[in-house]
């Protein structure tokens, strides 16, 4: 399916997210960078995994891994749903029910 928008218009409509995902990414950086220069902490201590950090085996914290990825892809399933059904406008009645508790 071809798009109807020109690259540059999808650009553009893209560019609140690209801005919010550029600004969360420099902030972290941010944090990382002044433990570094304020504290003397090394940035690989910083960025490595803990397992490698404290020499210990590649299953340590396996089971909290897997707890990590569900819960990211219970929320990328979410905001999925929640941006199909805000593009539908006969979907905002029944948003609306859900969001004051009336069902009727």
């Amino acid at each position: 399916m071809k798009s109807l928008l020109s690259p540059l218009a999808l650009f553009r409509s893209s560019l609140p997210m690209i801005v919010l995902i550029i600004s969360i990414s420099a902030v972290l950086i941010g944090i990382v960078l002044l433990l570094h220069f304020w504290n003397g902490i090394s940035i690989s201590s910083l960025t490595s995994d803990p397992a490698t950090i404290v020499n210990a085996p590649p299953y340590t914290g396996f089971l909290s891994q897997i707890g990590i990825f569900f819960w990211s892809a219970s929320v990328a399933v979410c905001m999925f749903g929640a941006r199909v059904l805000s593009r539908h406008p006969e979907n905002l009645k029944f948003k609306h029910c859900w969001s004051t508790g009336s069902l009727s």
